[in-house]
């Protein structure tokens, strides 16, 4: 006969009654000749207490890599396999869905699950904080290495082994050999540095199942050459001051200025005195300012006006400041660069600031470079097809000339400025030059430095079978930092399709 299955409940038996009646089974024997109408009969299925699991307290593990098992036992429930609960593990802030598994580092919840059977009804319970995998500590074996270009260092990356498990790898430079304790970054590039010997440092921050590791140092300084941060491309460095239209605006007071740079470095504060009758009602002057700490326009940030009150008629009135670059040849003819206007628009010495002293900055980004043309980059090859028999590789170096509103020269000739490039590797704020596959075993067959790259064909071949892919994308960047350019001309891309060929 059959035997029904119903969620929940037990079966009793079939029966000659809904309720009551008697029990029919296989053997019983019918001696009427009719239908009979038989009914299923139903009883609860016994339910299982989650007091019944009880795990063992306290557990916890060292992360191995391996699946630990929480350990329990099972109480007060007859006539069940043991092998019919199932375990599910969750880690406590980590994990989004149930698992299998307890293999990371973490407090594990642990979700006990057992199908409904013919005795018992369907069981799931979730006990929380049954056991933890603790994170490990782990050694950086590496001897930083890494190459310098001008002003500019770059770290090599680590090699694979170097270190087991995830981090963020975070580096840092120093000239005297101690563990420098600012500056970490977890970029590779280290830019506008002073002519020095620097050691290289590196570390990996706490991963998911091991802890920081120790600090390592390269055994030897790398060399880095420096530029004349100085240089201002021959440009003077000006500021122009707007004393405002309005009644008793102008004065006798002292005006003096100032210029900050982006590397924290200033002007000296010059005293803006052309010829003793300055700052006038409505008067636009122009004034130089004094090094000795001068640096190339794109690195203005600030601009400081120093109020001194004195004289007869102290307090004056400010409309706006302006930075301001100008060149100059031999036949005294010039080059300028204006950058946009700072409002003011404030007293000084009288009205809402009647004070001796009044020191006023404001910020301005119009000096930033506008960046037109980056020379050999536009150069990079935009295809390359890879085969069994390369055991080349393709390299390319960037020149660093760039183009933008200061670059270029005067032409004698012509008796005019002619735009030109110059080396950005030769002043503050150089480029970066990255490329990517966005796969790490692709990259992992690209060398790069401060200023090139290389692509080991073989390499790159032998990592695209082994994958499948016939076709990937590799993307260069050249990255200006936008801090000193504007942000529409500080990313310059160029893409190379590699396609296999045979």
């Amino acid at each position: 006969m059959p035997v029904p299955v119903k969620t929940g409940s037990s079966f009793r038996g079939w029966y000659t009654e809904r309720t009551g009646g008697q029990r029919v089974t296989e053997d019983t024997v019918v001696d009427t000749y009719k239908d009979h109408t038989l009914y299923a009969q139903w009883g609860e299925k016994a339910t299982i207490d989650e007091s019944c699991i009880v795990f063992i307290p306290d557990q916890e593990y060292d992360y191995n890599g391996e699946h630990h098992e929480a350990a329990y036992y099972i109480t007060g429930v007859e006539n069940v396999d043991f092998s019919s609960f199932i375990l599910k593990y969750k880690r406590q802030n980590f994990d989004s869905s149930w698992s299998d598994t307890a293999i990371n580092a973490g407090i594990y919840d642990v979700k006990v699950v057992r199908e409904e059977d013919e005795n018992y009804d369907y069981f799931e319970h979730t006990y929380t904080s049954v056991m933890v995998i603790n994170k490990i500590n782990r050694t950086l074996d590496s001897n930083p290495t890494g190459s310098s270009y001008k002003a500019n260092l770059q770290v090599d990356k680590l090699p694979k082994d170097a270190y087991p498990g995830d981090g963020t790898v975070l580096y840092a430079i120093s000239t005297n050999g101690a563990v420098p304790t600012s500056g970490w970054q977890d970029s590779r590039v280290f830019m506008n540095l002073g002519a020095g010997e620097y050691y290289i440092f590196a570390m990996v921050k706490e991963g998911e199942n091991y802890f920081e590791t120790d600090v390592v140092r390269s055994t030897k300084p790398i060399t880095v050459k420096g530029i004349d941060v100085g240089n201002t491309m021959e440009y003077s460095l000006l500021m122009k001051v707007k004393t405002s239209d309005i009644k008793d605006a102008g004065t006798d007071s002292i005006i003096s200025g100032r210029i900050y740079f982006l590397d924290g470095t200033s002007t000296q504060l010059t005293h803006f005195d052309n010829d003793g009758d300055d700052f006038e009602r409505g008067d636009l002057g122009i004034y130089s300012l004094e090094g000795p700490d001068l640096r190339v326009p794109w690195m203005i940030e600030k601009l400081e006006i120093d109020y001194q009150k004195k004289g007869t008629k102290p307090g004056w009135h400010c409309e706006y400041v302006q930075p301001y670059v100008s060149k100059m040849n031999l036949a005294f003819q010039r080059k300028f660069v204006n950058g946009e206007e700072v409002p003011v628009n404030q007293w000084f010495g009288a009205e809402e600031n009647d004070r001796n002293h009044v020191v006023w900055i404001g910020e301005t980004d119009s000096m930033k470079r506008v960046i037109q043309k980056v020379g050999n980059f536009e150069s990079i090859i935009e295809n390359m097809f890879l085969s069994s028999s390369d055991t080349d590789s393709y390299t390319f170096t960037y020149e660093g000339l760039v183009m933008d509103q200061y670059g270029g020269d005067f032409e004698n000739l012509i008796g005019k400025f002619v735009p030109g490039p110059y080396n950005a590797y030769d002043y503050l704020n150089a480029p970066t030059l990255s490329i990517t596959s966005g796969d790490e075993e692709y990259d992992d067959c690209i060398d790069y430095r401060v200023n090139s790259f290389s692509i080991d064909k073989a390499a790159l071949y032998e990592a695209m079978m082994a994958k499948g892919d016939t076709e990937i994308e590799l993307t260069v960047i050249l990255q200006f930092p936008e801090r000193s350019t504007t942000s529409d001309t500080a990313t310059w891309i160029r893409t190379i399709t590699v396609r296999i060929a045979d």
